[in-house]
């Protein structure tokens, strides 16, 4: 792909994620390396618009991190987090966490939001809230490594039952 067509849609992804902050695409556009895709991440998790995590976290601490994002949905349901502590205790830490994920990213569904996955290249995630019609532009932009996270994408787990 060419390196300026790379840099506009990663600029466009910017937009998307950040469209009230302007100092983040500058810094995507402007990213002396070249690595535009880090440079997003860095920039939004600077200023606390994305979570990253590794997968060796503690569930509940990741559930802080991704209830205080400022894209968190109000009306998202935590409901079944009882239930999915039960059902975790015989899942290693990576599986707990790759759940734990999955079922935000289904309850969101639910609500016509998306939990978003920005690949790392690392054992670490970066995830961010967005629309689910904002999310229905980023096909559009040709890039990969940015994906919806629904229910069973990696662990093929069922939804727990709500208490």
């Amino acid at each position: 792909m060419n390196t300026g067509i790379a840099r506009e849609s990663m600029v466009s992804i910017a937009e998307l994620l950040a469209p009230d902050r302007p100092d983040v695409v500058r810094e995507v556009r402007t990213d002396p390396d070249g690595n535009t895709w880090r440079a997003l991440i860095r920039a939004l998790s600077e200023r606390g618009l994305v979570a990253v995590f590794d997968w060796e976290d503690d569930p509940g601490e990741i559930r802080s991190l991704l209830e205080a994002l400022p894209s968190f949905p109000d009306d998202l349901s935590w409901s079944w987090y009882g239930a999915y502590e039960s059902e975790v205790d015989d899942l290693d830490q990576a599986e707990a966490v790759e759940r734990l994920l999955e079922v935000v990213g289904e309850g969101c569904a639910r609500i016509g939001r998306v939990l978003l996955s920005l690949e790392t290249g690392s054992d670490s995630y970066a995830v961010i809230f967005m629309s689910a019609d904002d999310y229905a532009r980023v096909p559009a932009l040709g890039l990969v490594g940015l994906e919806s996270v629904r229910l069973g994408q990696w662990s093929g787990i069922e939804m727990p039952s709500e208490s």
